[in-house]
């Protein structure tokens, strides 16, 4: 009978031990992964392109594009179409796209720009989180996304 007892209490330690072991891996995978600081976007690299080719390349072929310029930061300069908020009272500056397609590059600003006006060029930076397509039965252009952006300068 003490061997019997003593096999459970074996089996339990090699299970709590494993669970332990478990729980430590996942904790350290968690630091690893989701407690990443944040980029600082006006002092990071990024890809300079223009408006109409940025929008063209996500026209032509959305997967293409995507591997080139979604997650990226980059750096587009165009016309100001219009300057508004969003929902969550969010700074949004929708860019001239350049093409007869009648598109926009639409960026959530970080920090709101009061001196932001339409019809002026600006250079603006900031994530590409893909392109956001319209309803073309309805002749309503998609939209290539910006988030996090900031005015690099302004003409």
């Amino acid at each position: 009978m003490y061997q019997h007892y003593n096999k459970m209490k074996k089996s339990k330690l090699f299970i709590l031990t494993g669970f332990l072991i478990l729980v430590s891996i996942s904790a350290i995978l968690y630091f690893l992964f989701y407690n990443k600081s944040h980029i600082d976007i006006n002092d990071a690299e990024c890809k300079k392109v223009g408006s109409a080719e940025l929008y063209q390349a996500f026209q032509k072929d959305t997967s293409v594009a995507a591997k080139l310029y979604s997650n990226q930061i980059i750096e587009v300069t165009a016309v100001i179409d219009k300057v508004s908020q969003n929902q969550q009272n969010q700074q949004i500056v929708l860019l001239n796209s350049g093409t007869k397609e009648g598109g926009n590059i639409n960026c959530t600003m970080e920090v709101p720009d009061n001196n932001l006006k339409e019809k002026s060029t600006v250079c603006i930076k900031g994530i590409c989180n893909g392109y956001m397509g319209g309803e073309a039965e309805m002749g309503i252009p998609g939209d290539v996304i910006l988030t996090r952006c900031y005015v690099i300068q302004q003409k």
